[in-house]
């Protein structure tokens, strides 16, 4: 007889499965992979998102346009953890994506993403998500600006 833990790790162990999906998705710029792994009434923000995202074609448009500027070659997960409310997990993870933008230039984004899933018939899927810029991310755009606007 299979054991509520034993369930949880199989849980824990198919979220983080999908979550890399999504990464690799980003990776290859693939859409329908994108379209797969988030549900119809997809909520949340991204990390360029203005408004609130109300559903994953939303979602999708948002994504693209930042995909039309930056190219993602790799991403590891720096810290996760899952915490499971029933058929509700919430997934807590730092990123650290690599990547060249449309000019050619490298870029290292190290971001902080809560993401929501829920168990389907068809198994976990994202249901939400709140993606932004770690803090040492934004300390250092800041610590920029202010070195650039002193003149030094």
């Amino acid at each position: 007889m299979e054991t509520n833990n034993e369930r949880r790790e199989e849980d824990r162990q198919q979220i983080l499965a999908h979550l890399d999906s999504i990464f690799k998705a980003f990776v290859s710029r693939d859409p329908e992979v994108l379209k797969q792994t988030h549900m119809a009434d997809f909520k949340g923000f991204t990390v360029r998102s203005r408004t609130v995202i109300l559903d994953r074609e939303q979602y999708l448009q948002d994504i693209w346009r930042v995909l039309e500027n930056y190219r993602i070659h790799s991403y590891e997960f720096l810290e996760q953890d899952l915490t499971f409310w029933g058929d509700t997990a919430v997934a807590c993870y730092i990123a650290l994506v690599h990547g060249t933008s449309r000019h050619g230039r490298e870029f290292e984004n190290k971001m902080r993403i809560m993401d929501i899933y829920t168990k389907t018939a068809a198994g976990w899927n994202l249901c939400a998500s709140s993606v932004s810029l770690h803090p040492d991310e934004i300390d250092q755009l800041l610590s920029a600006a202010v070195t650039a606007s002193s003149g030094s």
